[in-house]
């Protein structure tokens, strides 16, 4: 039994991890789906100002003073002056690094280095200290108190004190809808403490949160009613009898994580007077999610890492493209088994580093991979397209630069920049940001040394997503501090303040569980553009492992895009054939007599296997297709017997994502060969091989979709020498060019006003 005692939850909402959340368990039990939004009345404000609120957490920090644990004084100055040690090492440390920046020689850098080495040691030392110190404090804490006895008193005074008495006065001087909101929230303990175990609303906007909440509500209650009563019944019960529970969990956590985060309105991407909507943006993962278009962990995800999903800035509109145009133009991005670079490999292969090219006003993403950019464009577009699939995204910026950072199961880690040490996103630097991520992984499959194994109810597949440790200690530490109102540590250093106690103890806390993992944790790597750079900072500990499964943990229940991808290949009507020759399927048109001969463009003879520049992948719309970049030949050989010889329209299925491509055309060259000569000399002038045409082949900009080139007319010749030759199409392209996806090669019989020569 843990010495840690839980939360009590015993009011309506508390949307964790494995638990899933109705309408009628916010609005109560007699509510319908018409009164989620009360009618407006003739307004009573009830005298509800910002003095009623100061005084209720007023009355209730009193109140919860009389009720906190009892901490040893000895213990708790020799924790406060190992605080101030490690400021003063702060304090030396920063001293340290602005030596160095000053320094002119090349004598003076190297000295000052030096000295700022020595200093960042000693604040690291003074650090695990602290953690030392703060260890068995820690433990004798949750072993003898029992902070189930004051837990709803401090949820309560927690939202009051972010809210600030005078953001809820002004909220509900709205309206009669806004002070119920808001009377309702506040009488509601469990889902106010789903709401503090995922950072609470932007900026305290605990009415506003509520707001959209209670809306997605409304949402989800009216869709159901509405599923049972359409043509899609059917296909509901059977996907409710598989996925029924997993979906309403992830969706709930989903739609929490929607209200805190959009409780403060984010705009679209260079249209600062479009804000997204909350509603849009949630029924957007939600249809993402049901139609399998996520990444595979997305279900497991807790409502804190949903938020950095759902606040992407791009429009719904440019998030599903995002997923349409990878899916179609380049699916290993997707599929690659390399977490760090899923997604976010598209910039290294596809996003030029140059001045940016902007087309239109307002730009957008497709415009970034069009035409490029620098460091910011580039982060841009790895932030929209890591999080288009369902991937929590924490932009950084660097000095002179800009990154990224994202969720991985292996831990959170950088991609495109230098270290975490070096991130820092709004007014938070990234070791902090890593701290929590890591502190929030602490589950009951870690070990720690500093309090008992938490209790937590694993998922169906095995994977632990529940923060429920961290939500435990760190945050009932937090809420202490919130109700002595001591003052916010600085987390662009993260480090202790000997003023604020609770909070520096709670900071203990989160490298306690951080650091307290088991052996199989793994160290996060971080990759800048040009190499990979190992995390030497000790504020970074080793990461608790996330998935015991292998990497493909929900392939068995065939959820997520990668699932998708497996389904599709392993059932694809059309095998490739890897053969030196090939005989095409041929297909007829309806009338006329005419035939097409479709050719996989995977069933090439030259190459066999994938190259640098040319790639085999696995297709989304079925069977393969390839990926061309740079000078490499590429060639299918037709045998006679299964061409006639005459005159074709030839076209490409391709798919492009850069404007440029119509500057780069293919070439192709057709040769006739003579299988029947098993050697060919050099002197020999016997028609072995003939060369009949040359071809320039336009490929059209398509924005990331599927799409056929022009037809051209060729010819295919009859060899009268012998009754067993080939055609050899070979395709190349002038460099430097940019990457060009190809489905297939269609060739249509047809007149010559038909084709273009």
């Amino acid at each position: 039994m843990s010495d840690v005692p839980e939360r009590s939850t015993t009011a309506h909402v508390h949307v964790r991890a494995n638990e899933s959340v109705s309408l009628e368990m916010v609005m109560g039990p007699n509510s319908s789906s018409a009164s989620v939004v009360p009618k407006k009345t003739n307004f009573n404000f009830d005298g509800k100002t910002e003095q009623y609120y100061a005084d209720m957490l007023a009355k209730l920090q009193s109140s919860i003073q009389h009720k906190l644990p009892v901490v040893d004084p000895e213990e708790q100055d020799t924790f406060l002056r190992t605080c101030q040690a490690t400021v003063a090492a702060r304090a030396c440390c920063d001293a340290a690094e602005a030596a160095n920046k000053a320094a002119k020689t090349p004598q003076d850098k190297d000295a000052t280095q030096k000295a700022w080495n020595q200093a960042q040691e000693s604040l690291a030392k003074s650090v695990q200290v602290g953690v030392a110190v703060a260890r068995p404090l820690l433990r004798k804490l949750w072993t003898d108190w029992q902070p189930n006895t004051v837990d709803d008193e401090l949820v309560l005074c927690s939202v009051l004190y972010r809210a600030t008495p005078l953001g809820l006065a002004n909220f509900v001087q709205q309206g009669v809808e806004e002070q119920q909101l808001i009377d309702q929230l506040l009488s509601d303990t469990p889902l106010m403490t789903s709401m503090l175990e995922a950072s609470g609303p932007t900026n305290g906007k605990y009415g506003q949160a509520m707001q959209i909440f209670t809306s997605i509500l409304h949402h989800i209650q009216a869709k159901k009613k509405t599923s049972r009563s359409n043509n899609e019944q059917q296909q509901q019960q059977q996907h409710d009898e598989a996925q029924k529970e997993d979906d309403e969990n992830a969706l709930h956590r989903l739609a929490l994580a929607v209200s805190l985060e959009l409780a403060e309105s984010i705009h679209v991407f260079d249209q600062p007077d479009v804000p997204i909507d909350p509603l849009e943006r949630y029924s957007h993962y939600e249809q993402a999610y049901i139609a399998n278009e996520l990444d595979e962990a997305f279900p497991s995800l807790t409502t804190w890492e949903y938020r950095w999903v759902v606040n992407s800035d791009a429009s719904s509109d440019q998030l599903k493209w995002g997923r349409q145009m990878l899916s179609n133009y380049y699916p290993d991005h997707i599929t690659t088994t390399d977490h760090q670079w899923r997604y976010t490999r598209a910039v290294r292969t596809d996003v030029p580093y140059k001045h940016p090219s902007w087309t239109s006003k307002p730009r957008t993403y497709p415009q970034i991979i069009s035409g490029g950019g620098e460091c910011g464009p580039r982060a841009w577009f790895g932030r929209f397209i890591t999080q288009t699939f369902g991937i929590p995204v924490w932009g950084c910026r660097q000095p002179g630069h800009a990154a990224l950072t994202h969720w991985r199961p292996e831990g959170w880690v950088v991609c495109l920049g230098a270290t975490w040490k070096y991130c820092w996103w709004n007014d938070r630097w990234g070791p902090d940001f890593l701290l929590e991520t890591q502190a929030r992984k602490a589950n009951a499959t870690a070990t720690t040394s500093s309090l008992p194994t938490m209790g937590t109810v694993p998922r169906k597949d095995g994977c632990s997503n529940d923060d429920s440790v961290y939500c435990n200690t760190v945050l009932r530490l937090e809420w202490i501090a919130n109700a002595l109102g001591e003052n916010e540590l600085d987390t662009m250093k993260s480090i202790v303040n000997p003023a604020s106690f609770w909070r520096s103890l709670a900071l203990m806390q989160k490298h306690i569980l951080a650091g307290d993992t088991d052996s199989s944790a793994v160290i996060t790597n971080d990759t800048n553009e040009n190499s990979s750079l190992s995390t030497t900072s000790s504020m970074v500990h080793s990461l608790p492992p996330v998935f015991a499964a292998t990497p493909n943990y929900h392939t068995a229940t065939h959820r997520g895009i990668q699932a998708r991808m497996m389904y599709l290949a392993d059932n694809a009507a059309s095998k490739v054939i890897k053969e030196a020759s090939i005989l095409p399927q041929q297909l007829q048109n309806g009338g006329g007599g005419g035939g097409t001969i479709i050719i996989p463009a995977a069933a090439c003879s030259r190459p066999l296997k994938s190259t640098k520049n040319f790639i085999f992948m696995k297709s989304f719309s079925g069977g393969h297709q390839i990926h061309h970049i740079n000078d490499e030949v590429f060639e299918y050989t037709l045998q006679s017997t299964g061409v006639p010889p005459g005159k074709y329209g030839l076209s490409l299925k391709v798919c492009t994502v850069h404007a440029d491509n119509a500057l780069q055309p293919l070439l192709l060259t057709i040769t006739s060969t003579n299988t029947d000569r098993k050697e060919w000399h050099e002197d020999e002038d016997d028609g072995f091989e003939s060369l009949t045409s040359i071809v320039s082949i336009t490929t059209p900009y398509t924005m990331g979709m599927w799409e056929e080139t022009k037809p051209v007319e060729i010819e295919l010749f009859e060899e009268s020498s012998s009754n067993n030759y080939a055609h050899v199409l070979s395709f190349s392209r002038e460099t430097p060019n940019l990457g060009l996806t190809i489905k297939e090669i269609i060739l249509t019989k047809c007149s010559a006003s038909s084709a273009q020569t």
